[in-house]
């Protein structure tokens, strides 16, 4: 049978009773010293935090640049230029890139101001991701790096020729962009 063992006084820095039968002693300054460390702990790690936070390589201070021109529609055709500018067609692939699927060309680029389009006449021209609208006394186009392509010159490029109708996310065409219903989209393409 067990028996109750009256207690009485405070334990703090004496010997206390434990199960089993033994005894424990509590130091306050290990209690202090252990509490200490976890501040420290927690005051570098938020240090630490903080200077990552500041020097995020990824983020670039704002630019005074103008934004590129946009690209906005489907996830494969784009219109780009804003609605008064040159409004161009581009293709996936990039300026400068490789040869696309197709064949040689070569043809005249005629920009619509009223449907807002380049064509050869016949087809749409689909100019390469990344070209950007030229303006001035005419438009144009600068399908890569130093080149200028304006209203009325002959340019040749690889072309592929592709029909609109079955092409999903294809913009909008007015005919007389297209007459044929279909597009050529370029690539590497060069002023004659």
């Amino acid at each position: 049978m067990a028996h109750n063992v009256p207690v009485s006084g405070s334990w703090e820095g004496e010997d206390r009773p434990v199960a089993g039968g033994g005894s424990r002693q509590i130091n306050k300054q290990w209690l202090l010293a252990g509490a200490g460390g976890l501040v420290l702990v927690a005051v570098i790690a938020a240090a630490g935090v903080a200077s990552l936070w500041d020097s995020d390589p990824d983020i670039a201070p704002k630019s005074s640049e103008p934004p590129p021109p946009r690209e906005y529609g489907g996830p494969l055709w784009f219109t780009v230029g804003g609605p008064d500018e040159t409004q161009l067609v581009t293709n996936i692939l990039a300026r400068d890139a490789t040869d696309g699927p197709g064949s040689p060309y070569s043809g005249v680029a005629k920009y619509l101001a009223g449907e807002k389009c380049f064509t050869d006449g016949t087809n749409l021209l689909v100019w390469p991701r990344g070209s950007r609208p030229l303006t001035g006394d005419r438009a144009g186009v600068s399908p890569a790096d130093g080149l200028q392509i304006y209203d009325g010159d002959t340019f040749s490029a690889n072309s592929e020729q592709i029909s609109i109708a079955e092409t999903e996310g294809f913009p909008e065409t007015p005919t007389a962009c297209a007459p044929s219903g279909k597009a050529l989209s370029l690539s590497v393409v060069h002023k004659n």
